[in-house]
């Protein structure tokens, strides 16, 4: 930066003079007095930040910080200022030239405007004057005057009266062509049609004659007087009014009219295009249609719900033949036949929109426990469905569900999962599933009371040993050995021993529990030494809950005891 006044640039601007420390870089000179020198000051280039722990050097960076956004902030005004001037210069053309063309036009017109109507009410005044002047000399002049006015005033301000006549003439041709076009929007060209020697009106085409005419046919469903429509008629291509064409109905009613039979006025109904029958009201006819769609309206129990035909279904008021029409019920009978298809004749739709709710099934979660025997079961804590609800938008076709769109669906209750507790306790951890140990252990852990032994009583043998006491009923009967299920009575009598289930150990050994109240496993099964596989009953020929045990060798019953631990 230059210097000014002799200034450095630190005093010139008092920011810069308060953020920059003094620097001196001069040489120190001796006292003539003899003083020490002054100490020397440091040059700026030893302004570091590790030099100066006072801070100076942040002090530094800050000013040099200002100096840029100063700069930048002067460059952006003058750059701002510049273009701001430059669009002034660039745009003053477009704008002199609207400013020229408004006055050219809108401004000097108006300006016009009200110069020629000061000048008529200040031709009024002269026009006074010269028949008052006028009087005075003679009354014949004074009329004459009078009635040479006019011509004076249209000499005076004919520039203004070819103005207005212009302008009026502009709105009287606005207003014809507005007038012409509404004429010509609601004219058509169209057919003129003569039928017997009479005219009937205007149609589009001929097939909207042949369609009339064939709708006539079709509205005599009891022809008995033999009418006989003609199909020639005489068409002419001429300007017509939107409002005198014909439509098939207003058509078919002329000609019906027009035939010399006996017309009456009803309600027709007409499906899929075909005549079906008519009623002598609208409201019998109404009536008769929301009666069909109730038939199957009934059968959806959903409020929101909306019955409509699939076929066309039109009611069609008009001139019918007499004895065109027929009794309620039996047009209703009709209308609701079934056909050899089970189909009906009217196909109804009802589309609603049902909420229902669905069952979340519960997951189940097995714990296994060490203190119990495998092949134990029981449900420690019971799982509980949830609940989800369900909006969707439903049809029925004849009270069947054809379609069905989900819309949204939110859990309303969340399910609950069930533990199980499975027993995983071995008696012998060197057990295989289906391969026998070679001992047997007892059948009923939780008792050990003898309530029979093996051997003859009351004159027969007692093939086994009953267990029973503390309680037994529904305690776990675990298999004595290893091996595989061949027989199981799960229901019944069963020979007197009730539900039982026999174990095959191999070697001629099998093993059987009889009097069971519940068997949990099935023939096949191959059975771990120790694996829980019913629970104690009294079903067969039992006086109370036990357990009775056999082991038989090569179909011979033996005496348990000897052979378990």
């Amino acid at each position: 930066m230059s210097q000014e006044n002799g200034l450095p640039p630190s005093e010139q601007h008092p920011i810069l003079h308060a953020l920059m420390p003094e620097v001196d870089t001069t040489e120190s000179v001796v006292d003539i007095h003899g003083e020490p020198p002054a100490p020397k000051k440091k040059p700026l280039s030893s302004f570091a930040p590790t030099a100066r722990p006072d801070g100076a050097w942040w002090m530094r960076m800050s000013m040099e910080i200002y100096l840029i956004c100063y700069g930048l902030g002067a460059f952006t005004r003058g750059a701002w200022h510049a273009f701001v001037l430059w669009l002034r210069h660039a745009l003053s053309p477009l704008g002199r030239a609207i400013s020229r063309l408004w006055k050219r036009t809108a401004v000097k017109q108006w300006l016009r405007f009200r110069f020629e109507l000061r000048r008529i009410r200040h031709g009024f005044t002269v026009a006074h004057e010269r028949v008052i002047m006028a009087g005075k000399r003679h009354r014949m002049l004074a009329v004459l005057q009078v009635l040479a006015l006019p011509f004076m005033a249209f000499r005076r301000h004919r520039r203004f009266a070819s103005a207005v006549m212009q302008g009026a003439m502009l709105l009287v041709s606005a207003l014809v062509l507005t007038v012409v076009i509404r004429y010509w929007q609601n004219t058509t060209f169209a057919l003129e049609l003569v039928y017997g020697g009479e005219h009937l009106g205007y149609i589009v085409d001929e097939s909207v004659f042949n369609d009339a005419v064939d709708m006539a046919e079709s509205r005599v469903i009891k022809n008995t007087d033999g009418y006989v429509f003609q199909r020639e008629p005489h068409l002419t291509l001429r300007p017509a009014q939107q409002s005198e064409v014909l439509t098939e109905a207003e058509l078919c009613d002329a000609i019906l009219q027009m035939s010399g039979s006996e017309v009456v006025e009803m309600s027709g109904l007409y499906v899929d295009g075909v005549f079906e029958g008519a009623l002598t009201t609208r409201a019998d006819m109404d009536r008769l249609l929301k009666e069909i769609l109730a038939l199957y309206d009934h059968e959806v129990t959903t409020s929101n719900k909306k019955a409509e035909f699939q076929n066309q279904v039109e009611i069609v008021d008009g001139l019918y033949p007499v004895g065109s029409d027929e009794a309620y019920q039996a047009l209703f009978n009709r209308l609701t036949a079934i056909d050899e298809d089970g189909n009906p004749f009217l196909t109804v739709q009802i589309r609603c929109t049902e909420v229902y709710s669905e069952p979340i099934p519960f997951e189940t979660r097995t714990v296994k426990d060490n203190t119990k025997y495998i092949g134990y079961s029981a449900v420690r804590t019971p799982g509980v469905e949830g609940e989800r609800q369900y909006t969707a938008d439903v049809i029925y076709i004849n009270g069947v569900e054809q379609y069905r769109e989900v819309l949204s669906n939110e859990v309303v209750r969340e399910p609950t999962t069930e533990v199980k507790v499975v027993g995983s306790y071995r008696v012998n951890a060197n057990a295989e599933a289906g391969k026998a140990t070679g001992e047997f252990l007892w059948p009923l852990p939780s008792c050990r009371i003898l309530n029979s032994e093996f051997g003859y009583r009351w004159g027969k043998l007692h093939a086994g040993i009953d267990i029973s006491g503390n309680g037994v009923f529904g305690k776990d009967i675990i298999a004595s050995d290893g091996g595989v299920v061949t027989q199981v009575n799960a229901e019944g009598w069963g020979g007197g021993y009730g539900l039982y289930v026999i174990i095959d150990h191999g070697n001629g050994y099998t093993t059987s529990y009889c009097h069971c109240n519940e068997i949990l496993v099935s023939v096949g099964d191959r059975i771990t030494q120790g694996e829980v596989i019913a629970k104690v009953g009294n079903t067969g020929n039992s006086f109370g809950p036990h357990l009775h045990f056999e082991i038989r060798l090569n179909g011979s019953a033996v005496d348990p005891m000897p052979y378990m631990d």
